[in-house]
């Protein structure tokens, strides 16, 4: 990455880039990153600070929403929740690493949420918490394909758990014994149901039952490739490699269609209006297009679109429309 960019947050102005969360309502597609806060975009064409009354150095790691309100999990442990246009302190989960707030999910009618110190759940509205297991760096959820699990999570270090039905017995799976850090999560759950694993430095492992783990050969690529963000949409299934690119691969047919080279981390993958966007590690969010990708960070980035280019510069599919 070029030395121009900054490291730290300009106060009072755009953000650096690093996004570490994209989630869409339908309406408007948010962003979440180091130093930021949240900023929003209706389409992708130009976006804008959405941080009124949220506090503090405001890293979002985690968004979600229930159609009422949008949850915002930062660094810090704080949970914050948006109703009409101003955020406020839901909960403070404390100080050190055991506070952190990475993941978010709405289930059962509430609010999951993976912390440094576990997974919990809360009714209403993040103020009440209940801790579902007690354990360390809980990192991302995916909902259960399987009959007989609510949901899994994923943690930095400690492996793959899993919540049976009503968020009881949760536990770490004994039987999976890969990659330790678990960066990502993805089910399908039409016929066959799999559940699809991001394991750092040990790659992608697919489940058909939630017990057995089988290695999936990231083709074309080489095996010691990162993968650190999934996405599943229909049947084809997104999976960011770190500083390489994103692959994409047709879970019905088992083809690898397409390899998009990227320089730096993609570090999340959602849909928004029938696109697909992608946030990276230091040059803000793009959008995929039939040649390639675009960047998209009109009123994101507190530096020239310029050094954007000069980071993709010798990728021959960077900036096609």
């Amino acid at each position: 990455m070029p030395s121009s960019i900054p490291d730290d947050f300009t106060a009072g102005g755009p953000y650096t880039g690093r996004i570490a969360c994209l989630y869409s309502d339908g309406e408007f597609l948010y962003a979440g990153g180091w130093h930021m806060g949240v900023f929003r975009t209706a389409d992708g064409g130009q976006w804008s600070e959405f941080n009124q009354g949220l506090q503090g150095y405001r890293d979002v790691m985690a968004l979600a929403g229930d159609g009422r309100s949008l949850y915002a999990g930062t660094f810090g442990g704080e949970v914050f929740s948006r109703s009409n246009d101003h955020w406020t302190l839901a909960h403070d989960f404390g100080d050190g690493p055991s506070a952190v707030v990475r993941a978010f999910a709405i289930w059962n009618g509430g609010l999951l949420a993976g912390t440094g110190g576990g997974v919990f759940f809360s009714r209403d509205g993040g103020r009440l918490w209940t801790q579902l297991w007690t354990g360390q760096d809980v990192s991302c959820f995916s909902f259960s394909p399987f009959r007989h699990a609510a949901f899994f999570f994923g943690t930095l270090g400690h492996g793959l758990g899993v919540c049976d039905p009503g968020g009881r017995n949760c536990r770490l799976i004994s039987t999976y014994t890969s990659g330790k850090t678990i960066d990502a999560l993805a089910a399908d759950s039409s016929p066959p149901a799999i559940l699809y694993v991001a394991a750092e430095g040990d790659g992608l492992w697919g489940s058909p039952d939630g017990s057995t783990f089988r290695s999936l050969a990231l083709h074309p690529v080489a095996a010691e490739t990162y993968p650190i963000a999934l996405f599943l949409q229909g049947k084809k299934l997104f999976i960011s490699l770190d500083g390489t690119g994103l692959l994409t691969k047709d879970t019905a047919t088992n083809d690898w269609p397409v390899k998009l080279s990227f320089p730096i981390a993609i570090t999340a993958i959602v849909a928004h209006k029938g696109r697909v966007f992608f946030g990276t590690d230091g040059i803000g969010v793009f959008a995929e297009t039939p040649r390639g990708f675009a960047q998209v960070n009109t009123g994101l980035l507190n530096f020239p679109s310029e050094i954007v280019e000069e980071t993709l510069r010798g990728d021959p599919r960077r900036g096609h429309r």
